[in-house]
């Protein structure tokens, strides 16, 4: 389940990343990708939050990142999945799932298209980590 949850945010991040390779006038690509990442998401999140739902899990914390350590003080990136990420997740998923199929016409021949899409998913990424 911790790998489950930390490939909830290695494919936003990934595409955060890759759709920067794309030209502006890529619109099929870099839509196909976003739209991709949240259909990912949705499925991750709903299946992540089926067996932890029913299941009757406790919550768990997956540590991702250990950024600093001394004797007195450690400070790491750490994730916690219970009830309510559960929920939090799988209706972000869905709404960014909607949200990237309507941008995909709303957006069209835009100039900012590329530009807009990777804001979108960096908000995607800064939703699902708070």
């Amino acid at each position: 389940m911790q790998t489950t949850l930390i490939l909830l945010l290695i494919f936003p991040i990934l595409g955060f990343l890759i759709i920067p390779a794309f030209k502006n006038h890529q619109e099929k690509a870099v839509s196909g990708i976003v739209i991709c990442i949240c259909a990912i998401s949705v499925f991750i999140s709903f299946s992540l939050a089926l067996s932890f739902l029913f299941a009757s899990q406790n919550p768990f914390s997956s540590s991702v990142l250990s950024i600093y350590n001394s004797k007195e003080f450690h400070f790491q990136i750490e994730l916690y999945y219970d009830n309510l990420t559960a929920v939090y997740s799988f209706i972000t998923s869905i709404l960014f799932f909607v949200i990237s199929l309507f941008s995909k016409f709303y957006m069209h021949r835009e100039s900012g298209f590329k530009r807009f899409f990777q804001h979108l998913i960096l908000f995607f990424i800064g939703l699902m980590t708070g």
